[in-house]
């Protein structure tokens, strides 16, 4: 979301939303469409609409809200996208001690670059909290 909380810009474009609430989970790949994500963490989501607002609520499963956003359809049919992600929540990013005990050396290396190539993506937003990336500020 690389916007200020309550910042606003027109959107072209679907937005995506990739979830999970059960035990089973995978390593983020850090795709190029991701702006906001979370490692190791089970949400549930709230969405609403109405009229010509979808407002969309993550929340963790201990009940943070983790991310949140607006979209409101303008006269024109553009979406005016509104960043609601809370100020004080940092992204959690990090390698499941599990997992890093069953990876190799350079799995971790590539999935620090990843991350690092991630971050120069979204720089100038919030910090990004990292567990598990020792070395990658």
């Amino acid at each position: 979301h690389n916007l200020q909380f309550g910042a606003s810009r027109k959107d072209k474009g679907p937005i995506y939303v990739v979830s999970v609430s059960g035990p089973k989970m995978y390593n983020l790949n850090f795709e190029e469409w991701m702006e906001r994500a979370a490692s190791n963490t089970q949400l549930y989501q709230i969405i609403k609409v109405d009229g010509n607002l979808l407002s969309y609520e993550a929340y963790t499963a201990t009940g943070q809200l983790y991310d949140a956003f607006e979209l409101r359809k303008r006269n024109d049919g553009a979406n005016k996208f509104i960043d609601r992600t809370p100020k004080d929540v940092p992204e959690i990013i990090s390698i499941p001690e599990r997992l890093q005990l069953k990876m190799e050396e350079e799995e971790v290396r590539e999935y620090r670059q990843r991350f690092e190539e991630y971050k120069a993506r979204n720089k100038g937003r919030k910090d990004l909290q990292v567990k598990g990336l020792e070395g990658a500020d």
